[in-house]
């Protein structure tokens, strides 16, 4: 059993050696398992390629009351006769790696029948059923396929907005039922806290939906809205507390994105108040070759489901942009980790937007390395922010934490 610290919640003392091995997955990561040279016990690891993650052993602290543990990660491994608390998040991806040939075999039948034998052994896993669902619309079965989707989408909502991407189900795409799904969305989020930073600037809070156990953000993620007495903006919306939903009637309101796939409530407000969303664009297929190395065979023909809806349906008004650009209410685009996450400033307000780029773990806002991919370096997306420090930044206004001040800014672009 493991316990994952910030690097800053935790002290390293005494002498430990070092054992490296880089990981069988498809990330490829490095861990360093740091051991005792006297016993050879593990004490703890850490990964070279996120600085601040220390994981130790939880049987190091020989604590019978420490804390139990939240997730089962691997859990299709566990003996039978080791039993968990339902608390517990049971993640098993490796359940599927039996049925991947045949799926990439082109055996959809065969794959399907398989998935449902896994299913009836682990009926908790939403991507088990996602997948039997994607193999069944392959093979011809639509309504097992559309009833194994609904059940993956009852236990995870973001299997919808995957299936809306997922050309697996092109052939099922027409049918009422399909339709039905992806029409259905969740209810919107209640607020947690709001408060009112200045006159015409307001910062809220609500939990996300697809938050999980053992995320590195916070599950209360943050909103905020900008009013000039004639246009009200909403950026990165989660929620939509009642006074401002108020002042969206009586003013030129707008949603802005810092990212795409931080859409969070944009369709629902779309829907309700009619406003156009402005935002970078969504991933394409080579963009996850650049990004996550995905095959060019696999990248073929894929289309985000991000903004799909918006995008692809044309439900409403939409403006794209990047790094670079103005847009026309006097809010300027700087580049992020990648060209479709950007980092806002708000000149009017003096206050710089974040979405994932810079982001508080739990340590400050900082760069954040965790996601970062395709060769990108934290150096590379400091140097594209710090011309920030140019400008008279008095606030920094982040999607995960905050808000902060500008010496934050200036410490995490050091």
């Amino acid at each position: 059993m493991q316990a994952g610290y910030k690097a800053g919640q935790v002290r390293v003392d005494g002498r430990f050696n070092d054992y490296s091995r880089i990981s069988d997955e498809a990330d490829r990561k490095e861990h360093v398992f740091h051991f005792c040279p006297e016993c050879g016990s593990q004490v703890f690891y850490t990964e070279p390629d996120d600085p601040d993650l220390i994981v130790v052993s939880v049987g190091s602290f020989a604590d019978p009351s420490f804390p139990p543990p939240t997730e089962s990660g691997y859990d299709s491994r566990r003996h039978p006769w080791v039993e968990l608390p339902e608390s517990i998040q049971r993640s098993a991806p490796e359940l599927w790696d039996s049925v991947r040939p045949l799926y990439e075999a082109g055996k959809y039948a065969e794959a399907a029948e398989r998935g449902r034998e896994l299913l009836e052994a682990r009926a908790d896993q939403a991507y088990l059923f996602y997948n039997v669902a994607c193999c069944e619309s392959l093979a011809g079965q639509t309504a097992e396929a559309v009833e194994h989707l609904r059940r993956s989408i009852e236990m995870w909502d973001g299997c919808r907005n995957m299936a809306r991407g997922d050309s697996d189900f092109d052939s099922i795409r027409g049918e009422t039922a399909f339709e039905e799904l992806m029409a259905a969305r969740r209810a919107r989020t209640e607020i947690v806290s709001v408060r009112e930073l200045e006159p015409g600037l307001w910062h809220w809070q609500a939990p996300h939906p697809d938050w999980r156990s053992g995320e590195p953000w916070e599950k209360e993620v943050s909103s905020y809205a900008i009013d000039d007495g004639e246009r009200l903006l909403l950026f990165d919306p989660l929620g939509l507390p009642g006074e401002i939903e108020e002042l969206a009637a009586s003013r030129e309101a707008a949603i802005v994105l810092t990212a795409p796939w931080h859409e969070r409530d944009t369709q629902s407000l779309v829907e309700q108040l009619g406003v156009p969303v402005y935002t970078p664009p969504p991933d394409t297929g080579e963009d996850l070759m650049r990004k996550f190395d995905v095959p060019a065979e696999q990248a073929e023909g894929f289309v985000s489901p991000d903004l799909m809806w918006l995008l692809e349906g044309g439900a409403g008004e939409s403006h794209q942009f990047l790094a670079g650009d103005r847009l026309p209410f006097g809010v300027e685009a700087f580049p992020g980790w990648t060209h479709n996450d950007v980092v806002l400033w708000v000149e009017s307000r003096r206050a710089v937007i974040a979405g994932d780029t810079l982001a508080d773990f739990g340590r400050g806002i900082a760069i954040n390395t965790r996601w970062l991919r395709g060769g990108v370096t934290r150096e590379q997306v400091a140097d594209g922010l710090r011309p920030l420090l140019e400008l008279p930044v008095d606030r920094v206004l982040a999607s995960h934490g905050g808000p902060f001040d500008r010496a934050a800014l200036e410490r995490a672009l050091a």
